[in-house]
C-alpha cells in the first residue's frame, strides 16, 4: 500500500503543485482520530460534528470503493455536490487525501483486519490457509504483486481477503517473489509454523519456483491457467478454428482475448447468435461473409470447448470451497470426451487433441511413479474424499493404484 501511494502522492504534487497553499493538510486531523478507535486522545480533542463527520466518511468512500484519483475532489462538480451537502465544510486538499486520509483508513482497516484474522485462524493446530497471488503489469510498464488469503472458521464460514496490492519494482525472480510473500505474511502475522500454507498459483516457472524455495509450503497450480494452456496447446493444429476471414473487417460483438482462451468461446458463441444479422449486415455492405464450412467449424468448435468451459466456469466460484471439485472435474472431462466418438474426422480429432493437452498438463496428479509434490496431490485427494458428492465415484478400475492412496490419506493413522 505504501509503495501504491507513493505513486499516487508524486502524480498528485506534479498535477496540483500549484495549489498546494489552498489547504492546509493537518486541517482534517480530528477526522484521522476518529477513525483510529484505539487512540484515546482523540476523544476529548475533536470538535467536528456529526455531519461533517458522515461528510468526510461518505467523501472517503466514494474515492476509494469507487476507485476515484484523488485529484477529483478538485472538480467542479464533485465540489458543488459537497456545497449542497454542507455549504461550510471545507473540502480537504487531494494530496491530504493520499498522504495522510487514505493511508490513516488503510492503517486503521489493516489493523481491525489482523485482529479478526487472529481470532478466526487460530494458531492452537495446525491450521490450513491458503493463499493466491499472480503478477500485474500495467501499460506504463509498472508491475504489482497480488496476495489473497483464504480460510474456513470453526463455524464452517468462508472467508476471503485482499491482503497486497503492491508495486514490484524488483526482477521477478522466483527469490524475489518468495522475499515478497514471506514478508507479507509477517506483516499480517501469517508466518507461524503453526499455520500449513497452501499456495495457489499460475504455471509460471517463477511463481513455481518462489513456492518451493519454502520447504514448509505447498502449491497447487491454478485450474483455470492450467485448463488456458492446454487449451491454446490442442488449438495449435487447428489455427483455423478460430481465426475467420482474417481479412475481413471484424464484425464480432466480443472480441477475442490471446490470454484468456474462453473468449475465443464467447466470441463464437456470439457469432452463432447474431449469424441471421452478421450475414445481412455484410452483404449490404459487400463484404466477405462467413462460408458454410466455416459456420460448421465453429459449431464443431463450440460443440467440444462448452464442456470444458462449463467446467471452468464451475472451478471459477468464489462463493463456494472448489478444492473437492479439482480431482472429479478433471476426470469427468477426461471421461467425456473419450467416451464422445463423432462420425465427423476432425471433430474426432479435435476432441483428441483437446483431450491430450489436459491428460498431459494433469497427468502429475494421477501418476504415482512420477516424482512430483506429494503434499499437493494428498490435499487434493483428501478434498475429494471427504465430499460426499464425490470421494472415490470418479475413481474407476483403471485408477485402483489411486482409488488406494485416496484411501490411504483420509485413514486415522495416516
Amino acid at each position: 500500500m505504501e509503495n501504491i501511494d507513493a505513486d499516487y502522492v508524486s502524480y498528485d504534487e506534479e498535477f496540483l503543485s500549484e495549489n498546494d497553499d489552498e489547504y492546509d493538510y493537518e486541517d482534517n486531523e480530528s477526522f484521522y482520530d476518529i477513525l483510529d478507535e484505539d487512540d484515546e486522545s482523540s476523544s476529548g480533542d475533536s470538535e467536528i460534528s456529526d455531519a461533517e463527520f458522515t461528510i468526510d466518511v461518505e467523501e472517503n468512500e466514494a474515492v476509494t470503493e469507487h476507485l476515484q484519483p484523488y485529484f477529483v475532489v478538485k472538480e467542479e462538480g464533485f465540489q458543488e455536490m459537497m456545497k449542497t451537502f454542507n455549504p461550510n465544510y471545507k473540502i480537504p486538499h487531494p494530496t491530504t487525501f493520499s498522504r495522510s486520509i487514505i493511508p490513516k483508513m488503510y492503517n486503521s482497516i489493516k489493523g481491525k483486519l489482523i485482529v479478526q484474522m487472529q481470532n478466526e485462524v487460530k494458531k492452537d493446530y495446525r491450521r490450513m490457509i491458503y493463499l493466491m497471488t499472480d503478477g500485474y503489469t500495467t501499460r506504463s510498464v509498472i508491475s504489482f504483486m497480488s496476495l489473497t488469503l483464504h480460510y474456513v472458521t470453526d463455524d464452517f464460514e468462508q472467508k476471503s481477503f485482499v491482503l497486497a496490492v503492491r508495486n514490484m519494482s524488483q526482477r521477478h525472480t522466483g527469490m524475489n517473489i518468495n522475499t515478497f510473500l514471506k514478508d507479507q505474511l509477517k506483516e499480517y502475522g501469517l508466518n507461524d509454523e503453526s499455520f500449513v500454507s497452501v499456495w495457489i498459483t499460475d504455471n509460471a516457472a517463477n511463481m513455481r519456483s518462489a513456492i518451493e524455495l519454502s520447504a514448509e509450503w505447498t502449491r497447487i497450480p491454478c485450474f483455470d491457467h492450467t485448463i488456458h494452456l492446454a487449451v491454446k496447446d490442442a488449438e495449435k493444429p487447428f489455427e483455423n478454428l478460430t481465426t475467420i476471414n482474417p481479412n475481413c473487417e471484424p464484425l464480432t460483438l466480443i472480441q477475442d482475448v490471446p490470454h484468456r482462451w474462453f473468449f475465443s468461446l464467447l466470441m463464437l458463441q456470439r457469432l452463432v447468435k447474431l449469424k441471421v444479422s452478421l450475414s445481412a449486415v455484410s452483404a449490404g455492405l459487400g463484404i466477405e461473409q462467413i462460408s458454410v464450412e466455416e459456420w460448421t467449424t465453429i459449431d464443431k468448435y463450440i460443440s467440444v470447448v462448452s464442456p470444458i468451459a462449463a467446467v471452468a466456469t464451475l472451478m471459477e466460484g468464489e462463493k463456494y470451497p472448489t478444492i473437492s471439485c479439482y480431482i472429479p472435474m478433471i476426470l469427468a472431462l477426461l471421461n467425456t470426451m473419450q467416451s464422445e466418438n463423432d462420425q465427423d474426422s476432425e471433430c474426432n480429432e479435435l476432441t483428441a487433441s483437446f483431450r491430450f493437452e489436459i491428460k498431459d498438463r494433469f497427468d502429475h496428479l494421477f501418476n504415482l511413479n512420477e516424482f512430483s509434490d506429494n503434499s499437493s496431490r494428498k490435499i487434493l485427494f483428501v478434498a475429494m474424499m471427504v465430499d460426499p458428492r464425490f470421494k472415490d465415484r470418479f475413481l474407476e478400475d483403471e485408477f485402483e493404484d489411486l482409488k488406494i492412496f485416496a484411501k490411504k490419506c483420509t485413514s486415522p493413522s495416516d
